[in-house]
């Protein structure tokens, strides 16, 4: 976390050693009288986030939702019992998944343990007991917290199915098996929603690099379509091209149009055109060319997928063009024998 500065030179130095966080044991331990912090606290140029846990006020507002929940996150950790690990949505931000919508009230973390144990909350995050296995427990920014797998697993089955998605795409893009996932989900399977995690498990797509691709992709999967393929190579062009979805049989591929690429952007004429010879292009092939934005994929999924029902219907009785791959080229030619 960024720090503006306190005014006290001390300070600034354990706040930055703490990545932006500075207790007052560790305050005492580089020589910072117990009343310095009480002070700066006091003036509202430092903010407790959690028992004993202070951050530096200007820093910590001008952060966005999600790495200002992080940071409460990492104060309740650091705050709590030597077996408490961050869950859920706060394992989430420091793991730094995709999410959208905003972050819970409340930092949470969970211990291991009977999960009739019950739950506590206190005035800077909740505490829950659950099974966590050595093995999904972990450390990330100096801080305990619930594997990938794990954290994936646990979003899933608290979430729309949707962040699911995003964050299970996510997860298998950045090396992390579904083997894994599906382990964990066997193990809560008596957890409320682990239903749910096993269907986005099932469903996940390493392929997918956006959560607005993964928006259309569930368009797809909620209206009974074909499942798409994400981000295949077209060939045939002066260049390759990935479209960000391929319906094989169908000659369709979809594009989506993240707001983005426009907003605030000198440039974003240039992108239109770019676009716009792209989708030129992939016509030539004998490809449709759809596209979608966030409002029609996730507010008005009905009418995106009576879209694509259309384009399909019309499309019937035309070939299909057959010049894509999942591999890039270079990795075909790169393997190719002698």
């Amino acid at each position: 976390m960024a720090n503006s500065g306190s005014g006290d030179a001390d300070v600034d130095a354990a706040l930055r050693a703490g990545r932006g966080l500075v207790s007052t044991t560790r305050a005492m331990d580089c020589g910072i009288p117990r009343f310095t912090i009480r002070r700066l606290a006091k003036a509202g140029v430092l903010t407790c986030l959690a028992k004993g846990i202070y951050a530096e006020t200007t820093s910590l507002v001008q952060l966005p939702p999600w790495p200002r929940f992080a940071v409460r996150t990492r104060a309740f950790v650091a705050s709590s019992t030597d077996d408490a690990h961050a869950c859920d949505f706060s394992a989430a931000a420091l793991w730094r998944l995709p999410m959208i919508g905003p972050p819970p009230p409340m930092p949470r973390v969970l211990r291991p343990g009977s999960a009739h144990w019950g739950r506590s909350t206190t005035s800077q995050g909740k505490v829950r007991f659950g099974f966590l296995p050595p093995e999904a427990r972990t450390w990330t920014a100096g801080i305990r917290v619930t594997d990938v797998a794990y954290t994936g697993v646990d979003v899933a089955r608290t979430s729309p199915r949707l962040q699911g998605l995003i964050v299970a795409d996510w997860i298998l893009a950045h090396g992390v098996s579904r083997e894994a996932m599906t382990q964990v989900a066997d193990n809560l399977r008596l957890y409320k929603g682990i239903s749910a995690a096993q269907w986005v498990i099932g469903r996940a797509d390493g392929r997918s690099e956006s959560a607005l691709e993964t928006a259309g992709r569930l368009v797809m999967l909620n209206f009974d379509l074909p499942t798409p393929v994400a981000n295949a190579w077209v060939l045939g062009l002066p260049k390759p091209r990935r479209p960000d979805l391929l319906l094989p049989d169908h000659g369709i591929i979809l594009e989506a149009d993240g707001a983005v690429k426009y907003d605030n952007r000198p440039d974003a004429a240039a992108i239109v055109t770019q676009e716009k010879e792209r989708d030129w292009e992939l016509r030539s092939l004998g490809f449709d060319v759809l596209r979608f934005d966030w409002s029609l994929a996730v507010h008005r999924p009905a009418l995106l997928a009576a879209r694509i029902r259309n384009l399909m219907q019309q499309r019937r009785g035309r070939p299909t063009p057959t010049c894509w791959q999942l591999d890039p080229p270079w990795a075909l030619a790169n393997t190719a024998t002698p």
